[in-house]
């Protein structure tokens, strides 16, 4: 039976009031105060999901009240329109999935948002579009009480072998990063779906990395997106064990599958949240 492919639209991406979010969650906290005269600690709830078609979940009354425990929600394969997204107590940056020309969008895959409460929204300096799928909220440093901004990095990667792949986007995401590199002080927090199976493999960096896997599969994708962290200093939370001295609870990173659709056979690791080095001893895991 044939299907109607949905009507391309030009890609608008919209700053609007929205709220919806777990695949991996992180609290980062950061001791230092705001002030002189505040003592209290600064945290930042962070969480990261594929949600896989945002328009079946949307008006889901669960779906919305949980996303209240997080004060930045990464969406990816949202597959919905920018001008669409719309949840009470958020503000929203949402990108459909444009094509290799760039001037148009697809609904049949992709598409990033990230979300951040009303609360936090004074902070919020800038949006940053990157390619298909791909985009960065960047937050002032007062957010966090840090030396520089903070940077919220959202991915989403067609699987190698899907149609909407696109090799060149590996490219853009690395000049992106490599605009980041010399703002040493910047908090930078990758996260997504990115269809790479990087199995127990640890990023090259200046302190010694191990990792943990329930899949042990390594794809092409991952080869990539691992040479991109060692490349840019950014960590996989996924399964960390060692960092530098430094050891990691496998109750607090987990090495288990995050995509696992029809039994073990398919499970597999393919969403992440990365960071720097320098970030994992300010980060509490739920």
């Amino acid at each position: 039976m044939a299907s109607t492919a949905p009507p391309y639209i030009p890609d608008l991406p919209s700053l609007s009031k929205t709220k919806a979010p777990v695949l991996h969650d992180a609290a980062l906290d950061n001791p230092r105060s705001i002030n002189a005269q505040s003592t209290a600690t600064l945290e930042v709830r962070v969480t990261c999901w594929n949600v896989g078609g945002l328009s079946r979940v949307i008006d889901d009354d669960v779906f919305i009240n949980s996303l209240g425990n997080w004060d930045i929600v990464v969406l990816t394969e949202t597959r919905f329109l920018p001008a669409d997204l719309h949840v009470t107590g958020f503000k929203s940056l949402n990108s459909a999935h444009c094509l290799n020309t760039g001037d148009k969008v697809t609904l049949f895959t992709g598409g990033v948002a990230i979300l951040f409460k009303t609360s936090i929204s004074h902070t919020f300096k800038k949006y940053h579009f990157i390619g298909p799928s791909m985009i960065c909220a960047q937050f002032d440093r007062s957010l966090l009480g840090c030396k520089n901004d903070l940077f919220i990095v959202c991915v989403y990667m067609p699987h190698h072998s899907s149609v909407y792949y696109d090799v060149h986007s590996w490219a853009l995401l690395t000049s992106f990063l490599g605009s980041l590199d010399a703002a040493v002080d910047a908090t930078v927090i990758l996260a997504g779906d990115i269809n790479a199976r990087i199995g127990a493999l640890s990023p090259m960096l200046t302190d010694s990395v191990r990792r943990d896997s329930d899949d042990v599969l390594v794809n092409r994708l991952g080869r990539d997106f691992i040479s991109l962290c060692s490349n840019h200093g950014l960590l996989p939370l996924n399964g960390i064990r060692r960092v530098g001295d430094s050891l990691f609870s496998p109750s607090n990173f987990h090495c288990s599958p995050t995509f696992a659709p029809g039994g073990l056979s398919r499970s597999s690791v393919c969403d992440y949240i990365c960071v720097r080095t320098a970030t994992v001893s300010h980060l509490a895991i739920n």
